[in-house]
């Protein structure tokens, strides 16, 4: 399993970005961006969230969370460009009132100035190795629209399953299911999950020990990237499983 760290609340992006590089087993990072009321995209540190916490920043200014350890998505990339492995960015959506046919125009033109602002960063650094994604199927309808070279993701909710076809897939460990990741490997797609909590760490790495198909396991396995921010935690338990793995 391959590893990905997500930036939490302990680390300025300076400092996180230290102890990325003292982690060699790393394959990339990852955070979520959001906008503030006056259009700035911030960096917003919970890997999970609710709607409640997202509206309070959506409903501010930046100034008004100068002093609240909140970064810019344009300083972060400053910091991090030198850095060589993927960097995974997740759009939180906008939220909005219900969709009617009186503000759907409305609400597609400010989603696609919220998308337009995003990518207008990420063009400026262009040698960056950029992974998007989102759970909104409205912003990734306009991510393909813009996309340059980077690769776009959906990030899956239990309230929202259809299919879109995209390059790669981030689950929650509670969707884990080995005929659907298997499935898209074969399709040729990226597979992640997202690892929030280490009872969520504890509930991956015990579907592997689970009756499922060996071969099967071991495909999914050595193709999943876990975004976490418990990177040295989950990377100590791997190695020390190891021999069960052996087994298979």
């Amino acid at each position: 399993m391959r590893i990905i760290a997500f930036k939490d609340n302990l680390y300025n992006t300076q400092d996180f970005m230290k102890k990325v590089a003292s982690q060699p087993f790393l394959e990339g990072i990852s955070f979520n961006v959001t906008t503030t009321k006056d259009g700035t995209i911030v960096i917003f540190s919970p890997i999970s969230t609710n709607e409640s916490l997202l509206d309070n920043i959506q409903k501010v200014t930046f100034e008004e969370f100068k002093n609240r350890m909140f970064t810019t998505l344009e300083e972060t990339l400053k910091i991090a460009t030198t850095y060589k492995g993927r960097i995974l960015i997740n759009i939180m959506p906008l939220l909005t009132s219900e969709i009617t046919d009186d503000n759907i125009e409305y609400i597609n033109k400010i989603t696609y100035q919220y998308v337009e602002r995003i990518i207008e960063i990420i063009n400026r650094y262009p040698n960056l190795n950029i992974y998007i994604a989102s759970s909104s199927h409205r912003i990734i309808y306009y991510l393909v629209q813009l996309r340059k070279k980077f690769k776009i993701g959906v990030t899956l909710e239990s309230d929202n399953l259809n299919y879109i076809d995209v390059d790669f897939y981030t689950f929650n460990p509670y969707m884990f299911d080995f005929a659907i990741m298997n499935q898209q490997l074969k399709q040729k797609k990226e597979i992640m999950v997202s690892i929030s909590t280490l009872d969520e760490l504890s509930l991956i790495l015990g579907y592997f020990s689970n009756e499922t198909p060996i071969d099967i396991k071991k495909n999914v396995f050595n193709s999943l990237i876990a975004i976490t921010p418990h990177t040295e935690i989950l990377y100590r338990l791997q190695q020390s499983e190891a021999n069960n793995r052996n087994r298979w």
